[in-house]
């Protein structure tokens, strides 16, 4: 475990390994910071004109860093030298909520629209190469939108306690209906080398028995036990390993907790976790108070 200080409470983290750095967003610094991957040196800085309440709205790949720049504008910048390649702006919308970075395909969503306007849009498809942007209304009030097995999963909260899970090219057909408290953790691909998120059940009903969901438990051979059953608040599912990061409400302590080949569970010293979060093939990462923590991952 590596442990890097940073320049404040962070929001947003994205690795990128190919071009040997890490880029975080914060809760309450209005910049993008560029650190060295192996160090944690801060080597670059990108100026925003807002601090989003939401996590993880910042993506990359060896190519482009997309981040959030104000509420409504998405800047795209050289992975490599940081050079601004283009700039949107996000119309008929809420705040965004979540920004998603496969090949040149920028997917954003947002809040829904405050008000009585006629338009209201909440899903839009940048194109970096041709500048094309493409918006849609889903119907749901998003909550955030992760990208598996090469479908756009919509996630919206109910108006009676319910949350739900929607592919986006089924949306339609395909509704699943979840508990409320879940959280997300993150998986890496060995097969197609894609960071995709999924999402678990916080409470005592482990993974939900959804079709885009993985029953680790089980091909882990995992005990599901008290330790287990904390509240999740943040983890990564490997090929041979499970890693989570719980809450223990009845003392106010964060538990780091790893399953698989080597079980291994401690305290981590820290007042918050922040919620954001990252992997790749190396290492899976998450915000805690003004640091990122480096996790080795098999």
């Amino acid at each position: 475990m590596k442990i890097f200080e940073v320049l404040g409470v962070s929001s947003s983290i994205a690795l990128n390994k190919e071009n040997g750095y890490f880029a975080v967003g914060y809760f309450d610094e209005s910049f993008i910071s560029i650190h060295d991957y192996k160090t944690g040196e801060l080597i670059h800085k990108l100026d925003t004109k807002y601090c989003s309440s939401a996590n993880n709205v910042l993506a990359c790949n060896g190519k482009y860093l997309v981040t959030l720049y104000d509420s409504k504008t998405i800047n795209v910048y050289d992975s490599k030298n940081f050079e601004m390649l283009s700039s949107f702006q996000l119309n008929n919308c809420g705040a965004v909520n979540s920004i998603i970075l496969t090949d040149d395909l920028v997917t954003v969503t947002t809040n829904r629209a405050l008000g009585k306007a006629e338009i209201k849009k909440d899903i839009f498809f940048f194109e970096i190469e041709n500048k094309n942007l493409i918006s849609y209304e889903s119907g749901i009030y998003l909550r955030k939108a992760f990208f598996l097995n090469n479908e756009i999963f919509l996630m919206g909260n109910g108006q009676i306690g319910k949350s739900y899970i929607i592919p986006f090219s089924k949306k339609d057909e395909i509704k699943h209906e979840l508990p409320f408290s879940i959280e997300e953790v993150l998986v890496y691909e060995q097969n197609t080398n894609k960071r995709v998120r999924v999402f678990i059940n916080s409470g005592i009903n482990s993974i939900g028995n959804i079709n885009h969901n993985i029953d680790v438990y089980q091909s882990l051979n995992i005990h599901v036990d008290d330790e287990i059953l904390d509240k999740t608040v943040g983890g990564f599912i490997g090929e041979n390993e499970l890693i989570k990061i719980v809450y223990k409400e009845e003392n106010g302590n964060y538990k780091f907790c790893r399953y698989g080949e080597h079980d291994q569970m401690s305290y981590l010293d820290f007042e918050v976790i922040t919620h954001s979060s990252d992997c790749d093939d190396s290492n899976y990462c998450f915000g805690a108070d003004k640091s990122v923590i480096f996790i080795g991952v098999n």
